[in-house]
């Protein structure tokens, strides 16, 4: 398992550092150093910890998948298709402290469509379908390569699956998808601080598949 003792350790120590609210970078450098950290495993705790102030405030707005229903939806689309395209590779994913699934592969403006890709699209699609929003507006960022072209997928493969709604790209996703809908789809932090409500669609579909490598980075 590539979660091991040492980082572990380090995370509980960053734990410690956070709800005691040192500053987030100077913490993870402090504690990197503290347990010589590669780049990688600092990424790993960067991605997962969080203070227990940052975790209750997050599951406050959490919303299960059922009150999609009757809501406006907006997702952060590269956020939910990397995270789904890193399971369906068969790659580890980490169940970070506010619960949230996060990727670890750092791709995200390197990002390239492939089968897998549609893959993605599609398990998404499948499971709205299964209790559809009343709208599902889904943002993909300008500057990553090719965003045009993936927008246009998306929006065939709604028409496909009869969700209402569109794709589109954006210069920014992180303010269209706080501010032009009801409920953010996303574990990036910055959406989940300034979101009113959230749901971790990603993740949500990670579990109902019993992903075998998703692991929480805590001391069992």
């Amino acid at each position: 398992m590539f979660i091991n003792r040492r980082i572990l350790e380090a995370a509980e120590d960053l734990r410690y550092l956070l709800n005691r609210n040192y500053n987030r970078d100077q913490a993870l450098t402090f504690v990197g150093d503290h347990y010589r950290l590669h780049k990688e495993e600092r990424f790993i705790l960067y991605r997962a910890i969080y203070s227990q102030k940052e975790v209750r405030e997050r599951k406050e707005k959490t919303i299960s998948f059922e009150e999609l229903q009757g809501k406006t939806l907006t997702i952060d689309a590269y956020n939910v298709i990397i995270v789904l395209e890193t399971m369906l590779k068969g790659k580890e994913l980490i169940e970070s402290d506010d619960s949230f699934v996060r990727d670890i592969s750092g791709v995200f403006g390197k990002h390239k469509i492939t089968k897998t890709t549609h893959q993605a699209i599609s398990l998404i699609m499948q499971t709205l379908k299964q209790n559809p929003p009343k709208k599902t507006l889904i943002f993909f960022d300008s500057p990553v390569s090719k965003s045009g072209e993936l927008a246009a997928i998306t929006r065939r493969k709604m028409e496909e699956h009869g969700i209402n709604g569109t794709a589109q790209v954006v210069k920014q996703a992180d303010n269209a998808v706080i501010r032009r809908g009801e409920v953010a789809a996303t574990s990036d932090s910055v959406i989940l601080q300034k979101a009113k409500k959230t749901f971790d669609l990603a993740g949500y579909i990670v579990r109902a598949k019993n992903y075998k490598h998703l692991y929480p980075i805590r001391k069992t």
